[in-house]
């Protein structure tokens, strides 16, 4: 009757360029990317098999693609307010011998121009990749349990708080979260109730999980900003 547990650390980030049989051939041996598990996810919101893509016909597996990133984006947009109205897109390549290739490029339709994934900001790469791994495992058929560690990093204050209220609105209406911060922006004051807090243990023995009032006033410092 466990869950399953998934962890996501800060730095899962999609590639800007995948060559989907060195992907393909990296899951079969489990020796996947960070940046593998992501475009899986990707994959399972388009409900396409990581085994069997490309094998068909290559320009509906991209339609297929695209739909997905189109609804990955739409999150984006709506969660994230500096992303105002880009998209993103999945585009097919003759990678030289027959080989598939992705390209993901981000258009912003103001200026008429489209960039690669990579060169856009840090923090638009980890909201995009995040949301398609917290779509995926939304729609998981057994109870998960998420793990993020410090999420957000690279995001501006208020879209630190913009991406909390997609975690709540988007994944802990289904599942359950759990994620350990530093910044005061990630703490939703509304349920401060479920905050704790983590302190080196005075005995020495590890730290220790404390109830707000139960912390020293170092440990309290983000709680109480």
């Amino acid at each position: 009757e466990l869950p399953e547990f998934r962890y996501l650390g800060e730095y899962t980030i999609l590639d800007a360029e995948i060559d989907v049989d060195a992907f393909q051939e990296r899951v079969g041996t489990d020796d996947a990317t960070a940046s593998d598990r992501v475009f899986h996810s990707l994959l399972s919101v388009a409900g396409l098999d990581p085994e069997t893509l490309g094998d068909g016909d290559w320009e509906q597996t991209l339609t297929e693609l695209e739909a997905a990133s189109s609804e990955i984006t739409s999150t984006v947009t709506r969660y994230w307010s500096q992303a105002d109205d880009l998209r993103i897109h999945i585009r097919g390549a003759d990678g030289g011998d027959g080989a598939r290739t992705l390209s993901i490029r981000v258009e912003s339709p103001d200026h008429g121009v489209s960039v690669s994934f990579d060169q856009r900001s840090r923090g638009l790469q980890w909201f995009f990749s995040t949301v398609c791994t917290v779509s995926d495992l939304r729609a998981a058929d057994r109870d998960q349990v998420l793990l993020l560690d410090e999420p957000g990093l690279h995001l501006h204050p208020k879209a630190k708080r913009e991406f909390r209220e997609f975690l709540e609105e988007g994944f802990a209406t289904e599942q359950t979260l759990v994620y350990s911060t530093h910044s005061p922006f990630m703490i939703d004051t509304d349920r401060a109730h479920r905050t704790k807090l983590l302190e080196k243990s005075h005995e020495d023995d590890g730290t220790a999980i404390r109830t707000p009032g139960e912390a020293d006033a170092y440990t309290q410092f983000p709680l109480r900003s």
